[in-house]
């Protein structure tokens, strides 16, 4: 018989999006997203990679916290932190919506 490799576990998870990321121009939706990422990365980097899953959205990213329910709140916090102290040289400046939810997820 096979095994069965699904797992469930009780997450937080960081749902990401860019702000009228469809109304730009593909040249400003590839430097927004780069900016996301970078914020991204930034606001996980704390986060063992072993305690969170990425998935990337196209516009956004959702985020599952499998260690501390907490990690979820300071990452959002964090990307929240530091897009609204961006500095924009030039380009659309980068907005996101952030949402957070605890519950399970089916790995």
């Amino acid at each position: 018989m096979a095994e069965n490799t699904n797992r469930t576990f009780i997450c937080s998870g960081l749902f990401l999006d860019i702000v009228g990321y469809s109304q730009w121009k593909v040249a400003d939706q590839i430097a927004l997203k780069e900016r996301f990422n970078s914020v991204l990365s930034g606001a996980i980097a704390g986060v063992a990679t072993d305690d969170r899953i990425i998935l990337d959205t196209g516009d956004g990213a959702a985020v599952s916290f499998l260690g501390d329910p907490e990690d979820a709140v300071f990452a959002g916090m964090a990307l929240r932190d530091a897009v609204a102290n961006q500095e924009v040289t030039g380009g659309p400046r980068l907005q996101t919506r952030v949402g957070i939810n605890l519950g399970p997820v089916r790995v």
